[in-house]
């Protein structure tokens, strides 16, 4: 997958309105690009996690630029497995009913 993944000082916890804005209008080194990563890419980095030295996110639980069609204002979370052998687990929350983590992501 190519993704690169913010550094762990732009993480960030928050309403998701306010995640996805925070991620629109962030520059890091002259790139602009960021957004919320899909929970695809979530499942990705929890899977390989486990293999990177010095593995910096803070948080469990983050959220995804997924929406759900099922709750008229829903987006998708995702929360990392405990373990190597634990799967993560995609849920749906409301926009604006919790602060949870975000870390930007963009395509490379």
């Amino acid at each position: 997958m190519n993704l690169e993944i913010a550094p762990k000082e732009y993480e960030r916890k928050s309403y998701w309105e306010d995640a996805n804005l925070y991620c629109q209008l962030l520059t890091i080194d002259n790139k602009n690009d960021w957004r919320l990563p899909s929970t695809a890419e979530l499942e990705y980095i929890n899977k390989i996690r486990f293999y990177i030295e010095d593995f910096d996110f803070v948080g469990n639980e983050y959220w995804s630029c997924d929406c759900s069609l099922y709750i008229g204002n829903g987006s998708k979370t995702y929360i990392f497995g405990d373990t190597k052998w634990l799967e993560g687990l995609a849920t749906i929350n409301y926009f604006n009913a919790n602060d949870v983590y975000v870390r930007p992501v963009r395509t490379v």
